[in-house]
C-alpha cells in the first residue's frame, strides 16, 4: 500500500491523477521528503568537503617539547593538501603578538613540510593555520591539535650539541652549570642548520664545539651578555627613548587649524552671499569644502609610516671587539598605510621579538612576520617596537683599556662620539671632569637643542631605569651611527648609538 501510495502521489505531481483522499498519506511523506532531502543534501556535501580538506599536524621534536615564554619555537608543519586548490602561502595566528606568515605551495594531493617559527607566549601553544589560495583572494583553514610544550625553567640553558661529538662527561656538564649560574642544563643534538634557527628564534644560550687555542671551554655564547630586563616583553620604558609618537599633537594641532579656517570661510560666505543667489552660495560652499580637502590631503599628513632605528652595544670583555647588540626598530604609521621592516639578513638574523607598552598588549596582535627569500615585518599597530639581540664582531672600532677616567677621554676625543660619562653608583663624570647624578645628566641632556645629545638624554633614562645593575663602573658612550646610504630616506632614520663597557663579565 505504501508503495502503492508513492507511485500515486508521483502521478498527481506529474498532473495525471487527480487529488482525493487517498493520496493523504502520499502528501504526509511528500512534506517529510521535502524536509530530509535538503538534510541529506547538505549532509552529502559536507562529508564532501571533510573529504577535501587540509590535513596538518605540528609538533616540537626539534626542542623536544622545550619552549621559552617571549621566544620563538621552531614548530614542523607536516601538510596533505586533500582539495582540488592549489596552495600558495600559509599563514599561522595565536594568542601572541606576532603572527606569522610563510610562502608554501602545494597543489592538490600534495604532502609537504616545513619548521616555522612561532612566538611563544606562556601556557598552551595553540594556533590556527590557513593557507592562501593561488590566483584568488580566498583563504582554507586547516584544523591542527595544539602540539605538548615543555616550558623551559628560569635557572636552565638550552645548549646546542653538535651530533659528532661525543657527550660531555659529568664533569664537563658541573662546570657548564657553574659557567651559567644554572641548576639544570638541557642538551640538544642539533646540526648547524638546525641549531642555526634555534638560534635565530632566540631559544639557545649557548653552542658546544671541539675545545681549541682560541676557545678552551669548547662553548659559543648565544649572547656575551644577558643585561637585567633584556628579555622582558613588557618594556614601557623602551618607549621613551625614541621621542615619537605615530600622530603627534603638534601634526593634530596643525590638521584642526586648517579645519578651523575653512570653517570660518565657509560661514563668511554663507553670510556675505545673498539669499536669493542660492545656486552661486551652493557653488562656493562646495569649491570650499573640495578645496580643503585637496590642501589637507596633501598638506596636512594624513598618511605617513616611519621606521626609527636605534642600537645598544653591550661590551663587558674589554679586550676583543665583540659584544651583544640590542637592536630597537620603531615601526610608526597613521591613515591607511602600514609600516614595515625588511630584514638586513634574511635566514640569518635573529627574528625580532616585541615590546609591549603593558601587559594588555600580550595577546593583541603587533605585527605579522613575513618570511620567504626577502623577510620582513609589517606593522599592525599605528606604533610598534620591536628588538632583536645578537652577539656582534667589531660594533665600534674604539679599544678601551680600562674602565677609568683616560679610557673616558679617549673615548671623548673621537670626532663621531656624541657624548661620554664614566659612572660609579648613581653619579657620573665627562671628559671634563664636572660630576653630578646620572638624573641631572639626563635631564641637562634632553633640554639640549641638538636632537643627538637630547636622545643621548633620553637613552640615559632609560638605561638607568630598565638596564643597570649593581655599583659599576661603566663607561656610557653615544656615537654617530648613520645608516647604509642605500636605507637611509626621509621617513627610516637611525637614532645614535650607545655603547655600555662593564669591566668584569657577567654570567649569562
Amino acid at each position: 500500500m505504501r508503495h502503492g501510495g508513492l507511485v500515486h502521489l508521483a502521478a498527481r505531481l506529474a498532473g495525471r491523477v487527480p487529488a482525493s483522499r487517498s493520496t493523504r498519506p502520499a502528501s504526509r511523506a511528500a512534506k517529510w521528503a521535502a524536509l530530509l532531502l535538503p538534510l541529506l543534501a547538505m549532509l552529502t556535501l559536507t562529508a564532501a568537503a571533510l573529504a577535501q580538506s587540509i590535513d596538518v599536524t605540528a609538533s616540537l621534536d626539534i626542542t623536544n617539547g622545550l619552549a621559552r615564554p617571549g621566544a620563538y619555537v621552531p614548530v614542523r608543519l607536516k601538510v596533505t593538501n586533500g582539495t582540488d586548490e592549489t596552495l600558495s602561502e600559509v599563514r599561522i595566528r595565536n594568542n601572541s603578538p606576532v603572527a606569522v606568515a610563510a610562502p608554501w605551495r602545494l597543489a592538490p594531493g600534495e604532502k609537504g613540510e616545513q619548521v616555522l617559527p612561532i612566538f611563544y607566549a606562556g601556557g598552551d601553544l595553540t594556533f590556527s593555520v590557513e593557507f592562501a589560495v593561488s590566483g584568488s583572494t580566498r583563504s582554507i583553514r586547516a584544523p591542527v591539535a595544539p602540539p605538548n610544550v615543555r616550558i623551559i625553567e628560569e635557572n636552565a640553558r638550552l645548549i646546542a650539541l653538535d651530533p659528532t661529538l661525543p657527550d660531555p662527561d659529568e664533569a664537563r656538564l658541573q662546570a657548564l652549570r657553574e659557567m651559567f649560574g644554572a641548576t639544570a642544563l638541557h642538551l640538544l643534538r642539533l646540526p648547524p642548520d638546525v641549531a642555526a634557527l634555534v638560534r635565530r628564534c632566540g631559544l639557545l644560550d649557548a653552542e658546544l664545539t671541539e675545545a681549541s687555542g682560541q676557545n678552551p671551554d669548547g662553548v659559543i655564547f648565544s649572547n656575551l651578555v644577558w643585561a637585567p630586563g633584556l628579555g622582558d616583553l613588557v618594556q614601557p620604558a623602551a618607549y621613551q627613548p625614541l621621542g615619537a609618537e605615530a600622530w603627534p599633537a603638534r601634526d593634530r594641532g596643525r590638521l584642526f587649524v586648517w579645519l578651523g579656517v575653512f570653517t570660518f570661510g565657509v560661514l563668511v560666505a554663507g553670510l556675505l552671499m545673498p539669499r536669493k543667489r542660492w545656486l552661486a552660495a551652493a557653488l562656493t560652499i562646495a569649491g570650499l569644502g573640495a578645496a580643503a580637502a585637496i590642501l589637507i590631503w596633501l598638506m596636512g599628513d594624513l598618511t605617513r609610516a616611519q621606521v626609527l632605528e636605534a642600537r645598544a652595544f653591550y661590551r663587558d670583555r674589554l679586550e676583543g671587539n665583540c659584544a651583544t647588540l640590542e637592536h630597537f626598530v620603531y615601526l610608526q604609521s597613521r591613515g591607511n598605510t602600514t609600516s614595515w621592516y625588511r630584514s638586513p639578513r634574511p635566514g640569518a638574523a635573529p627574528l625580532p621579538l616585541p615590546l609591549l607598552a603593558g601587559s594588555e598588549d600580550l595577546f593583541r596582535p603587533q605585527f605579522t612576520l613575513l618570511l620567504g627569500s626577502t623577510e620582513r615585518v609589517e606593522a599592525r599597530e599605528p606604533g610598534v617596537l620591536m628588538h632583536t639581540i645578537e652577539t656582534v664582531d667589531k660594533p665600534f672600532q674604539a679599544a678601551v683599556s680600562s674602565i677609568t677616567h683616560q679610557g673616558l677621554k679617549s673615548l671623548a676625543d673621537r670626532p663621531d662620539v656624541i657624548a661620554a660619562i664614566l659612572i660609579e653608583g648613581d653619579r657620573a663624570t665627562d671628559a671634563a671632569g664636572k660630576t653630578q647624578s646620572l638624573d641631572a645628566w639626563a635631564v641637562d641632556w634632553q633640554a639640549s637643542e641638538d636632537p643627538d645629545v637630547a636622545f643621548a638624554g633620553r637613552s640615559l633614562a632609560w638605561w638607568r631605569k630598565d638596564r643597570q645593575e649593581g655599583d659599576g663602573p661603566w663607561l656610557l658612550a653615544w656615537w654617530h651611527d648613520p645608516l647604509p646610504a642605500a636605507e637611509a630616506s626621509e621617513n627610516h632614520e637611525r637614532l645614535p648609538a650607545l655603547v655600555v663597557y662593564s669591566p668584569a663579565p657577567k654570567q649569562p
